[in-house]
């Protein structure tokens, strides 16, 4: 049994006093993403600092990958390297995962990656009509949906 629908690797911004780095508001406008779908799905989120992107414990993180049903994984493109464990793991347990791309400095949505397994890896282009929210829902509930007709 999963013990959550979601598991989120999100990036929180750099509390700085620079002002040539202000805190990024596409930042906190996912996390207010990130907060609706805590208040909707049964989710674990874990946050890494833009300043240095490290995950505090790949082991953990790839335990929650194996009991969540989908994964979703946002980072700024540069830093894709630093995931590649995650996605990997996901990909290879055949777990649902989304990658949601961040642009290198402003932080804005780019593109979304979606990958259920090897054979099913494409391309979620960014649709102005849909916020960030309504993206990552409509992909939680695709797995979501699957879960509990299986379980009918």
């Amino acid at each position: 049994m999963n013990s959550c629908d979601v598991y989120i690797v999100a990036p929180i911004a750099k509390l700085t006093c620079d002002e040539d780095k202000p805190l990024g508001s596409n930042i906190f406008k996912l996390h207010e993403v990130i907060n609706r779908i805590t208040n909707r799905y049964n989710t674990k989120v874990d946050i890494y600092s833009l300043a240095k992107v490290k995950i505090n414990s790949v082991p953990e993180s790839c335990k929650r990958i194996d009991e969540a049903t989908c994964t979703i994984i946002i980072i700024p493109c540069e830093n894709i390297h630093d995931f590649m464990i995650l996605i990997g793991h996901a990909i290879a347990r055949n777990k649902k995962i989304y990658i949601l791309f961040l642009d290198n400095k402003t932080y804005g949505s780019q593109t979304g990656v979606i990958a259920d397994g090897y054979e099913n890896v494409y391309v979620d282009c960014v649709n102005p009509l849909l916020n960030d929210f309504d993206r990552l829902d409509r992909f939680i509930l695709s797995v979501v949906g699957e879960r509990s007709e299986c379980n009918a």
